[in-house]
């Protein structure tokens, strides 16, 4: 009973001090972490204590995010400011030891934009009386860099783009409004396995380690230059993937890297092929070249380029490796082909977007993947270079060329109206795969629940010769801390994360994160 008075004297003595201090009271912030939902929450809070929560100043919730991927990373989300101030303050990037991390990103706000793209009045000049007036207008999602720069209260839309080591698992960490770390939120991990990606243009070779006799390989041609001036997008890279090519211990195998393909710099000429990329005898094509203004269709090749206006045909595609450009419109082009699909037909003034690229390698989202060029149309807009889901023929400013938007493999884009050039494609790549198992981690204790005792019981399970293993108490990595143990855990919210080494290969595993809560207060029931 005494320290039900005591704790009762406290909280009264303190909503007595923050009375007489009003704006004065120094507050810190707390963050509250809905896994089901993926939303966080920043609230002030009275000392940083999570049981004198006061306002809340951001809600931030995840809507995607590439949990396993190769090089290239995306997360999506929306977040909703209660106060002026910035999306995030800054970025930082961890591995799974909780070493810094260098890692190309740029953060994107996605804003709906809505376009006239023709305007059509009638009117009867003998007595000015107008008579119709129609218009076309298009919607679409455009994508504007955010550098930190302050906001107004209200709901965004954002997009994180990364580019990591294909070997490498990365926490990517944006301090909120309100100085609160995202950290443990969403990982960009590494698949399973050993790697080896060639990226750079040229030749190279791969020595096959010591006791491997099979290999993963993916294979992705150089994708094509787009067309000048109303010209069609480049086609994609072909793509060929072997899940089991045998190979010889110790030995050198010939790998190729086909380069990207400059965009027409001339209106009688198409934008120029993308080269092969090999891994000894496997061979993925060149994308082919977009059509230019002066009606050229586009190029056959891995993928087929698009044609350029006036209904000149797309290029044609490798059948496995992807697939035709898309027919030129009345003054825009047809997109480039790309692994998945088509190039799409360009329309009056608006060009054909560029065919999707490929969904997924060894069971994961891939992103920038032989995707095919936009084509440019002539309602002031230039077609992408190849992305994700496909090159857009309407989402750049118009003059502009995508040379730098490519992707692995992809098409460069198509240019509008205009003395412009057309968009250069990205260069090939190889990546080889061997030696996949991993650590099984399982968990036992604690669970996702609510514990009302201090004193928990740490207890798992790890099947594998450990060569290592760390444990990420509460955010912090804890190398010494032994995996079936009992501690004394405060009050309050924590998680749990648990990744080893196997000496067989040298790749982590991990578990999935544990979220649970210590609640000691007493119950105080009122009769």
């Amino acid at each position: 009973m005494k320290k039900l008075m005591l704790f009762m004297f406290i909280i009264v003595l303190l909503v007595g001090t923050v009375s007489a201090v009003g704006s004065s009271f120094e507050f810190d912030n707390v963050k509250n972490y809905d896994k089901e939902t993926q939303t966080i929450e920043i609230r002030n809070s009275i000392l940083g204590i999570p049981f004198f929560q006061l306002d809340k100043i951001a809600e931030y919730t995840l809507l995607r995010n590439t949990y396993t991927c190769l090089i290239n990373c995306e997360a999506e989300g929306i977040t909703t400011l209660y106060m002026n101030g910035s999306l995030f303050q800054n970025m930082r990037f961890e591995n799974r030891k909780g070493e810094d991390r260098n890692v190309d990103v740029q953060i994107y706000l996605i804003k709906n934009i809505s376009q006239v793209i023709w305007n059509e009045v009638y009117s009867d000049s003998s007595n000015k009386t107008l008579i119709s007036n129609k218009s076309k207008i298009i919607t679409y999602e455009q994508e504007v860099q955010y550098n930190f720069e302050e906001l107004s209260t209200g709901t965004y839309k954002w997009k994180i783009k990364g580019t990591k080591d294909i070997y490498e698992s990365i926490d990517w960490i944006g301090r909120s409004i309100g100085g609160i770390e995202l950290v443990d939120w969403a990982w960009w991990d590494a698949l399973p396995g050993n790697f080896q990606a060639f990226t750079t243009a040229g030749t190279d070779n791969f020595t096959v380690p010591t006791g491997v006799i099979s290999v993963n390989v993916l294979i992705v041609g150089g994708g094509a230059g787009g067309g000048r001036c109303l010209g069609g997008g480049g086609g994609a890279g072909g793509i060929v993937f072997n899940e089991s090519y045998s190979v010889t211990a110790e030995t050198n195998v010939s790998v190729t890297i086909g380069s990207g393909g400059g965009g027409s710099i001339a209106d009688a000429s198409p934008g120029t092929s993308g080269t092969n990329s090999t891994f000894n005898i496997l061979n993925a094509s060149g994308g082919g070249g977009g059509g230019s203004i002066s009606d050229t269709p586009g190029i056959d090749g891995g993928s087929g380029g698009g044609g350029s206006r006036f209904a000149a045909a797309g290029g044609v595609g490798i059948a496995g490796q992807g697939f035709a450009g898309g027919v030129g419109g009345s003054n825009s082009g047809g997109g480039g082909g790309g692994n998945q699909e088509i190039g799409q037909i360009g329309v009056v003034d608006v060009g054909g977007d560029g065919g999707a690229g490929n969904a997924t390698v060894w069971g994961l989202s891939v992103l920038n993947l032989s995707c095919g060029g936009g084509a440019g149309g002539n309602s002031g807009a230039t077609g992408d270079g190849g992305c994700a889901s496909a090159g857009d023929g309407r989402n750049l400013a118009a003059g502009t060329h995508a040379e730098n938007n490519s992707g692995s493999g992809g098409g460069g884009g198509g240019c509008s109206g205009g003395n412009f050039n057309g968009g250069a494609g990205g260069s090939g790549l190889v990546v080889v795969r061997w030696n996949l198992s991993v650590p099984t981690i399982t968990v036992f204790s604690p669970t996702n629940t609510t514990f009302t005792t201090s004193t928990i019981f740490f207890n798992a399970s790890i099947e594998d010769t450990v060569d290592e293993f760390i444990v990420n108490y509460n955010g912090t990595n804890i190398t010494s801390f032994t995996i079936n143990t009992t501690l004394e855990v405060e009050d309050g919210n924590h998680q749990l994360l648990i990744y080893a080494n196997g000496s067989s290969t040298p790749n982590w595993g991990l578990n999935d994160t544990i979220f649970f809560t210590v609640d000691t207060a007493p119950v105080i029931n009122v009769f």
